[in-house]
């Protein structure tokens, strides 16, 4: 949460979440090739930890609730709110590990 929300970062997360079908398209396919990665990498993760038994959830599921979370962060995150990135990390982490 707080990599996605950080001010020096915000922007391009914003543009990777939200903008990327707006964006010229020469950038388009560097975006496109940056999310897949993106996702990619989540979904690796989120397969080693079902092969490992530690979801609560199956993977493509624990996936649309992570990357849900973590795309809205933006909008709903506040750093000087009840509760820090790391705090919130954990609670995200607990509603998909098991």
């Amino acid at each position: 949460i707080d990599s996605i929300t950080r001010e020096n970062r915000r922007h391009y997360h914003g543009v990777l979440f939200f903008e990327w079908r707006v964006v010229p398209e020469p950038a388009k396919v560097s975006l496109r090739r940056l999310r897949k990665r993106y996702q990619q990498t989540w979904l690796n993760v989120l397969q080693r930890c079902g092969a490992a038994g530690r979801l609560r959830c199956e993977e493509h599921a624990a996936s649309l609730i992570l990357h849900g979370a973590l795309r809205n962060a933006m909008t709903w995150y506040s750093p000087g709110g009840r509760y820090s990135a790391e705090e919130f990390g954990d609670i995200l982490a607990h509603l998909v590990l098991a």
